[in-house]
C-alpha cells in the first residue's frame, strides 16, 4: 500500500471515530430515572415557581411521603420538609440542575416544573436511602 492509500486508510478511520464519538451521551433523559447524558434539562426548579400541583413531604422519619408520584408536564412538584423534621435536600440523577441547595430545613420548600415527561429518581444526600420517583407524562 502506498502513502496515497496508508493516508486515505487513516483519514476515513478518524471520520468513523469521529462520527462514533460524537454520537455518545448525547439524547433525551433516560426513562427509569437514568442521566441520559445531553445538556437539555428536563425542568426548571426554584424555592417559589407557584403553587404545587402535586406535594412531596420530606418527613421526621427519614422518608418521602409519598414515595412515588405522578404529575404532568407544565406541572409544579413541590418537596416540603415537615416542621418536626430535620434539614433534608432533594438530589436528582437525572438533572443536577434541579437539585435542591445542600439543605432544605424545615418549613421550607423547592419546587420543580419538569418540561420533558419520564420516570425521574431523586433522593436526599443527606440521609441514605430517603428516595423517591415522580413519573411526569405529557
Amino acid at each position: 500500500m502506498g502513502l496515497t492509500g496508508i493516508r486515505a486508510t487513516v483519514v476515513t478511520a478518524g471520520v468513523g471515530l469521529a462520527i462514533l464519538l460524537s454520537a455518545c451521551g448525547n439524547g433525551p433523559p433516560a426513562q427509569g430515572g437514568g442521566g441520559g447524558g445531553g445538556s437539555a434539562s428536563i425542568g426548571v426548579a426554584g424555592a417559589t415557581l407557584g403553587t404545587p400541583v402535586v406535594k412531596v413531604i420530606a418527613t421526621s422519619a427519614l422518608q418521602f411521603s409519598p414515595k412515588g408520584a405522578t404529575a404532568k408536564v407544565g406541572q409544579v412538584v413541590g418537596w416540603m420538609v415537615a416542621q418536626d423534621s430535620v434539614p433534608h435536600n432533594v438530589t436528582w440523577d437525572a438533572d443536577q440542575a434541579l437539585n435542591s441547595p445542600q439543605t432544605v430545613g424545615p418549613g421550607q420548600t423547592w419546587q420543580v416544573k419538569f418540561t420533558v415527561a419520564g420516570t425521574y429518581i431523586y433522593h436526599c444526600t443527606i440521609h441514605p436511602g430517603m428516595d423517591g420517583q415522580i413519573t411526569i407524562s405529557g
